[in-house]
């Protein structure tokens, strides 16, 4: 090997094991406190509307500003216009082309064609915008995955390809199931070409004990960059995040620094609620149940195409000024701190869901503690209150507010 060949070579290893950028940054923003500006476009569903939701568990948008509500329960996606028509629905529950059961996520690609997750048995079922099937892409690591079942949970449309966060288990004897949660990337047809994030966790049925802690992973705390990267905080008590590039390099971590505070009675009942809600995908029964000792730091992250990751704190941030249900981390492309912002509205913080489109747009999901809580049927009469029994739940209603700071 010539010498200009051997720095090639030597340059190419560097380059392809090189640190990822890191930023510190301070507790307090850089840029201040902001409180964002919501005008309302349009509002779905409710009380007075003829659409009807089961439960909306993802909310995405195409490249022309159509907004895209995953219905779980009733395995259908809604379509909506920037103005708010009504376009329809595409998908339906069942086993054929183009039908799913149970899905959990959805991603959208660049050309319109809507990727929906089922969860189990795992695959991503494709459909053309107009509700064509378009094929499907199911999730292998390449290696003998004999034995193995995989349940699919979360999903991001990358380019040539997707990043997939799932649960892949085997069983073994004595009642004992092996699992490994993992955050990959993927190509078009679903087989893996990185892996980012592998947790594994061993459950043991005849002794089943569910733990808050144990079982968590990056589900609800993984996002798409505006350039096509996998952005993630990989712990569950660390407001810490890293970013991998469409091609699985380690570009970027980033963070500031986070003390949670230990959780309230309500705060410990009601996560204990959304526990049972997961045990209830169980084979069996949890012979019990435990609770962290306080919220997550993360629960929400989204980013909009001029770069800004939007992180929503798992806990409730304190001294929100009047007026205001909730507040996001606000961190610039580079990972830098810059602004807390604050929602101005009257939700309800635990019991309605909030998403940032990529355009800017926030949209929000009216009762969806509610609706999860509905479709997994948690809590039989003997565990609730008499008053509890006799109420209904209220329709999910879906509001788009266009967001100016």
């Amino acid at each position: 090997m010539n010498r200009f060949a051997l720095i090639l070579v030597l340059l190419s290893a560097a380059i392809a094991t090189a640190e990822p950028t890191a930023v510190e940054n301070s507790s307090e923003p850089s840029g201040g406190l902001i409180t964002a500006t919501l005008t309302e476009i349009w509002r779905v569903g409710g009380d007075d509307d003829e659409v009807f939701f089961g439960n909306i568990t993802a909310v995405k948008s195409d490249a022309a500003g159509v907004v895209h509500l995953l219905d779980s329960q009733l395995a259908e996606v809604h379509r909506i216009s920037p103005d708010g028509e009504h376009l329809g629905t595409i998908c339906q529950e069942g086993d054929g082309p183009g039908e799913v059961r149970r899905p959990n996520d959805m991603f959208i690609l660049a050309d319109g064609t809507v990727g929906v997750m089922q969860q189990f048995p795992g695959r991503v079922v494709l459909l053309h915008p107009d509700g064509t099937p378009a094929g499907e892409a199911v999730f292998t690591t390449g290696e003998d995955d004999k034995g193995q079942f995989t349940v699919m949970i979360r999903g991001l449309a990358q380019p040539n390809g997707m990043a997939v966060a799932g649960i892949k288990m085997s069983f073994g004897a004595g009642g004992v199931s092996n699992q490994e949660y993992f955050l990959s990337q993927a190509d078009a047809t679903g087989l893996q070409t990185k892996n980012l994030l592998l947790k594994k966790h061993t459950i043991n049925y005849s002794a089943f004990v569910l733990d808050e802690h144990a079982m968590d992973f990056v589900w609800s705390r993984m996002a798409l960059g505006a350039h096509g990267e996998v952005i993630f905080a990989p712990e569950r008590d660390q407001m810490q995040f890293e970013v991998y590039a469409a091609d699985g390099s380690h570009l970027l971590s980033f963070g500031r620094p986070f003390a949670a505070g230990p959780r309230t009675a309500d705060q410990k009942a009601q996560a204990r609620k959304i526990v049972e809600a997961v045990g209830a995908n169980y084979p069996v029964p949890p012979q019990k149940i435990t609770i962290a000792p306080s919220e997550a730091a993360v629960s929400g992250l989204f980013v909009t195409t001029d770069g800004r990751i939007w992180v929503q704190p798992g806990y409730r941030e304190q001294g929100l000024p009047a007026g205001s249900w909730t507040s996001f981390d606000v961190y610039d492309d580079q990972g830098k701190f810059t602004h807390l912002v604050h929602i101005p509205g009257e939700f309800d913080e635990t019991g309605d869901a909030i998403y940032i489109l990529p355009d800017g747009r926030l949209v929000v999901v009216v009762g969806a503690l509610d609706a999860f809580m509905n479709q997994q049927a948690v809590g039989g009469e003997d565990d609730q209150d008499e008053d509890d029994q006799d109420e209904e739940v209220a329709p999910l209603e879906v509001i788009c507010y266009q967001m100016s700071l």
